[in-house]
């Protein structure tokens, strides 16, 4: 992946030490924090853990439910530049609850509506493209009911060449 000259290898694809601090400082949800701290831990140097790092064993119990994995596949367009395109690779059972709909295997364009795709193509690229995480507060839209506010953590993980090849997103809900 090439961006301003340089290849996301190239570049500090993790933030400081102080950013990390600061960034994390701004979770407040107990399945964020235990998730962050988990992640975190298993950085290579200044580089994100790769998917094969992650073990699902070793994730507190009570984050598994809340997390989703997504694939990143990196594809070119018109152009020749590649964009990343994202596959929902596992949903959490308490995902698959509050949506209503488990969504595995399948990837965004069928998955949200025109008004959705392009606010959740937007965050999640800018995760995969700059190799950072990402922390929102945000409304879920429930058919026939209100919206229910969660908090979305976003953790990339890098692969072999330095490009994100998966993002673990932690989904945080107030109890009923």
């Amino acid at each position: 992946m090439v961006k301003d000259g340089r290849s996301s290898k190239d570049r500090d694809t993790a933030t400081s030490n102080l950013s990390i601090a600061s960034f994390s400082r701004k979770l407040t949800h107990p399945h964020h924090r235990q998730m962050f701290d988990y992640w975190h831990g298993r950085f290579i140097g200044t580089l994100p853990p790769s998917r094969s790092a992650i073990d699902p064993l070793d994730i507190p119990t009570a984050v598994l439910p809340w997390l989703v994995l997504y694939n990143v596949h990196w594809v070119s367009d018109e152009q020749g530049s590649e964009r990343p395109r994202f596959e929902f690779r596992l949903v959490g059972t308490g995902v698959v609850q509050r949506y209503n709909r488990d969504s595995t295997g399948k990837y965004f364009e069928d998955v949200y509506d025109n008004a959705t795709f392009p606010r959740m193509m937007a965050a999640f690229s800018e995760v995969a493209l700059n190799c950072r995480p990402a922390y929102a507060q945000l409304q879920m839209p429930i058919p026939g009911r209100d919206f229910i506010p969660y908090e979305r953590l976003l953790l990339p993980l890098a692969g072999e060449d330095g490009r994100v090849e998966a993002i673990i997103a932690v989904m945080g809900f107030k109890p009923n």
